[in-house]
């Protein structure tokens, strides 16, 4: 029965063979119309040839069907040349687009690191020159105390007669003449505390800056060579003899503590981290060094008093009204 099977489908007359020929052109036509179909409706447009050429790379391959796609251009409907990009080349941008995207996660630490750093060493900055001003305070702090057994009696907090704050000297003869060696010298002093720095205010902070005030006069007379022959009348400088034989010109001590206080009353006038409430009252202060003869009786004075006074307040030390009396106050303490 088999061979009878094939050999009728050997006798196949020219009409039978013309149908089923026919009929194989219909299927094979309709399967490039599905085919079509299928790739517009993906949006591409290319032409049969190369929907064979896509139809006969193997479908359980699709890296090897890609590099088949990808091994020539094809044109779209108005003749135009589709650039195709290789593999390597989608595989190379991936790798580009991926290492940019770590880039752009790790530039977060990277940036909070860089803020980080910066608020560092802006509180180092801080930092040192509170250490500075605290270390200044201390040192000026312990040599006023050094003199406490010779202020006799102890200090008064009773309005003295002239209104102000102020140093007594007791002359170790009972004067006039000259006041004897320092060894042996007594003082007195007297705080005003409704007005302890003859500016018509008062608080507690000024005060105690008004106490540091007057200490600083004893501390000058027991420092300062040019005391050592004063007569009890006078009150005692903050320059040496030298300092004083120099005149008031350029290039003397005079000359240059009223520059200096020149320069920190603008820099007080324009100082953001100073209170607008205090600026006034500390450029006053520093106005009184340079009245009269006072830059020779005053300058280490009133430099203690308003390092006292805006360490109280709460004055930051960083700024530059507070370096400047650190610096000033730290200079005069070596002096001493």
């Amino acid at each position: 029965m088999q061979s009878h099977q094939l050999q009728s489908r050997n006798s196949y007359t020219a009409k039978e063979k013309k149908s089923i020929s026919q009929r194989r052109s219909k299927t094979v036509l309709q399967d490039n119309r599905h085919s079509v179909s299928q790739l517009r409706s993906m949006n591409t447009t290319v032409q049969p040839k190369e929907i064979s050429a896509v139809k006969s790379v193997p479908e359980s391959n699709p890296i090897q069907k890609e590099a088949f796609k990808n091994s020539s251009p094809a044109t779209n409907v108005s003749g135009e040349t589709i650039q195709c990009i290789p593999l390597w080349k989608k595989l190379a941008t991936g790798a580009v687009a991926v290492g940019g995207a770590a880039a752009m996660i790790a530039g977060a630490p990277i940036l909070g690191g860089i803020a980080m750093g910066g608020s560092a060493l802006y509180g180092g900055y801080k930092a040192y020159h509170e250490h500075q001003r605290n270390k200044t305070f201390r040192n000026v702090d312990t040599e006023l105390n050094q003199y406490a057994p010779g202020i006799n009696p102890n200090v008064t907090l009773n309005p003295p007669a002239v209104g102000r704050s102020q140093t007594i000297f007791h002359h170790p003869m009972g004067g006039p003449g000259p006041a004897g060696p320092l060894v042996g010298r007594t003082y007195g002093i007297d705080i005003n505390p409704l007005d302890p720095t003859g500016e018509g205010v008062t608080d507690p902070d000024m005060v105690a800056s008004a106490l540091t005030h007057e200490k600083t006069h004893i501390a000058n007379d027991q420092s300062y060579d040019s005391n050592l022959a004063r007569h009890s009348t006078t009150a005692p400088t903050n320059m040496t003899n030298a300092e004083l034989g120099g005149g008031m010109g350029p290039g003397s001590r005079v000359h240059t503590v009223m520059a200096n206080v020149t320069a920190l009353r603008a820099t007080v006038l324009n100082d953001r981290q100073v209170p607008v409430q205090w600026r006034g009252y500390i450029r006053n202060r520093l106005a009184y060094i340079n009245t009269a003869m006072n830059p020779l009786l005053e300058y280490d004075t009133v430099t203690n008093e308003l390092l006292h006074f805006m360490k109280a307040k709460g004055i930051e030390a960083d700024s530059k009204s507070a370096q400047a009396i650190t610096r000033m106050a730290k200079d005069n303490h070596a002096r001493r």
